[in-house]
């Protein structure tokens, strides 16, 4: 995925490019596609890091990055993507704690967090979308001695 080629694509609604053996990294100028409301690019080889422009996205629905080779943390910028209903980061490389506030995401029906190697507890600002039944989908590495603690968790692998 070239970031200069990509920007030229500044009306896109919809980018599907899941399951596509894609290598490389998500470039930063994904964040200039304004108009995007969902960005699936799951089940390919991606690596790097998780552009932390994709918070300008604003109008973004459904970010899923699953099943890559994803490293780093989750940019805490991602916590401004308020209109998120699904957020897969599930199967990667991905570390840090998860102490993500996503208090404004009130909008958030599913969370994928599983299979990464983040450490420490949920935010309880997450619990609290489980809590209010909105966020109907919470995965995370808590099952028995798994480096995260969880106590609203939907699933724990």
């Amino acid at each position: 995925i070239h970031g200069n080629q990509i920007i030229k694509l500044n009306q896109l609604e919809v980018l599907y490019l899941d399951n596509n053996q894609l290598t490389s990294t998500l470039p930063a100028e994904i964040g200039e596609m304004q108009k995007l409301l969902r960005l699936r690019v799951d089940s390919n080889k991606l690596e790097g890091t998780l552009p932390d422009s994709i918070s300008r996205l604003t109008s973004l629905q459904d970010l899923e990055v699953s099943f890559n080779q994803m490293t780093g943390t989750i940019p805490p910028e991602y916590a401004s993507l308020t209109a998120l209903k699904i957020l897969s980061l599930s199967d990667n490389g991905l570390t840090g704690s998860l102490g993500l506030n996503m208090q404004k995401m009130k909008d958030l029906e599913v969370l994928k967090l599983h299979e990464n190697s983040f450490t420490g507890a949920v935010d309880s600002s997450i619990c609290k979308l489980v809590q209010d039944s909105k966020l109907n989908e919470l995965t995370a590495d808590c099952f028995d001695s798994k480096p995260v603690k969880c106590d609203c968790c939907t699933q724990c692998y």
